[in-house]
């Protein structure tokens, strides 16, 4: 066989030989191309070519060796073609997240076990008495809360779990989920936080590194109901429930809402949660997915129970109109429906929501129920006027000796002596009498204004046992059983 040292300029076949076998194929020619010629036949070549014979060679050191088997060199092309138009490109998956959650109200509830019966009506005066009745303590699953997040839309923050369902999120919705004051407006005013903040840890006698929840509980458990403790169970509400922050310690942001403990009934604390919301859910869609971790800021417990609480499943909570919504949520309860609607993997939104009448006819009840409760309420939540200053009773009587002083100088002076020793002996007695008399009165308004306190707690009391008790009554007659519109129980959400 030729050998060269260049292609050929027009080469017309290939021919591939080993010490056994020998490959020919022609190559067609360009005026007649064929871009497959192993899939398809060639023009104007023979059966012999396109068979791809085997031919012998004889060679004297291949006598013994047992005769190959015939490849198609046509298929074993097809096949390599194959593989290469099939394969897939792996892509490199990013590191999940760890995600943090910042809401956590396990802590509010460990400060509101520690409180005492005084410090607790200190606390209603501010007009969160609804904090006091809430029991849940975790929010469970974070990959479910997660979901949620990115369901909601920053935009016009509405959660958005499926097709036909949207619950949006408003102030009055955070007023019914947490029932905290929703009157007044503005927020505490303008002042120097640093300096607060300073000014406070002095005033509590603690080190900035040490200004945290563990130091609050402890003061708390002095027992005291002075405004500077109930400053301590605030500090501890925001920083862990109301608007959690990026830092575990106590921040300015808490020091400067709690400056102002006599405005409390003066602000809106519901819009303030509200715009805190959305802040959060802001920093949660624009949030750098290739950090290590990333977290959820804000009241996220309120976007979790406004959302379970319109699940039609048995496992919601029976009380379906009483408010806040938050006193019939337990961790059990969150556990129990974030598992009824978690699908498989991490697929949620499996059950149907409550149908959009019942949505608002709930809605409706819940809203008359807390106008009715605030009417209730405002007297004994509102900040209680400072008390009348408390008279004060001199008895003063003229002095007889002052009264007889013309005429007991018309005496000679032998005797002038002996009537003023007499007469200022009697009016030191009158003013000793005077003074028992003085302190007498003084113990019994003493006793007045102490027994007028103790009715207004009374009254108070009876006030907000009247408020639960109708609360209970509506719920009543609201139950399945009871109402002719049982059947809207089960139907789906039909917007």
């Amino acid at each position: 066989m030729k050998q060269v040292d260049r292609p050929p300029n027009n080469p017309k076949r290939i021919t591939i030989q080993s010490s056994q076998e020998c490959f020919s194929v022609d190559i067609p020619s360009a005026e007649q191309p064929n871009p497959c010629p192993e899939v398809g036949n060639p023009p104007n070549v023979d059966s012999q070519n396109l068979t791809n014979e085997t031919v012998q060679i004889d060679s004297d050191e291949d006598d013994f060796m047992p005769a190959l088997k015939k490849r198609n060199v046509s298929e074993s092309h097809t096949r390599v073609l194959r593989k290469v138009v099939t394969k897939r490109i792996k892509h490199e998956e990013l590191p999940r997240q760890r995600l943090n959650v910042r809401c956590n109200p396990q802590d509010v509830i460990a400060s509101i076990n520690i409180l005492n019966e005084r410090q607790r009506e200190a606390i209603r005066r501010k007009g969160f008495s609804t904090i006091l009745d809430m029991t849940v303590d975790a929010l469970c699953s974070r990959s479910h809360l997660q979901w949620l997040m990115d369901k909601l839309d920053p935009k016009d923050m509405t959660i958005r779990p499926g097709p036909g369902k949207e619950l949006k999120i408003t102030k009055d919705i955070v007023h019914l989920i947490l029932g905290v004051p929703n009157h007044g407006g503005g927020k505490p005013l303008g002042i120097d936080e640093a300096v607060a903040a300073s000014n406070l840890r002095a005033e509590l006698g603690v080190a900035k590194d040490e200004f945290n929840v563990t130091f609050l509980q402890d003061r708390l458990r002095k027992g005291e109901d002075d405004d500077l403790s109930i400053r301590c169970f605030f500090l501890i509400l925001f920083n862990r429930l109301l608007f959690p922050t990026a830092s575990w310690g106590i921040t300015y942001h808490e020091v400067l809402l709690t400056e102002e403990l006599h405005r409390f009934h003066e602000i809106d604390w519901c819009q303030l949660i509200f715009n805190d919301l959305c802040e959060a859910a802001k920093k949660w869609h624009n949030r750098i997915t290739t950090n290590v971790s990333t977290t959820i800021y804000g009241c996220s417990i309120v976007v979790l129970l406004y959302y379970l609480d319109h699940l039609h499943t048995t496992a919601a909570p029976q009380n379906k109109t009483g408010t806040p919504r938050i006193k019939f949520f337990d961790k059990n309860s969150i556990k129990a429906l974030t598992k009824a609607d978690k699908r498989k993997l991490v697929t949620h939104s499996h059950y149907n929501f409550i149908s959009s009448s019942e949505a608002r006819q709930r809605h409706a009840m819940q809203l008359d129920l807390r106008s009715i409760a605030n009417l209730r309420t405002n007297i004994f939540d509102a900040l209680r006027p400072a008390p009348m200053p408390r008279p004060t009773f001199n008895i003063k009587l003229p002095s007889i000796k002052e009264m007889m002083s013309s005429k007991i100088n018309d005496l000679p002076h032998r005797h002038r002596s002996k009537f003023i020793d007499i007469l200022a002996a009697y009016d030191l007695e009158v003013d000793k009498s005077c003074v028992a008399i003085k302190d007498s009165i003084d113990k019994i308004i003493e006793k007045q204004y102490d027994i007028a306190d103790k009715f207004i707690e009374l009254i108070d009391e009876v006030l907000r046992a009247e408020s639960e008790n109708l609360e209970n009554e509506t719920d009543e007659l609201q139950q399945p059983g009871n109402s002719a519109d049982s059947a809207v129980y089960t139907a789906t959400f039909d917007l």
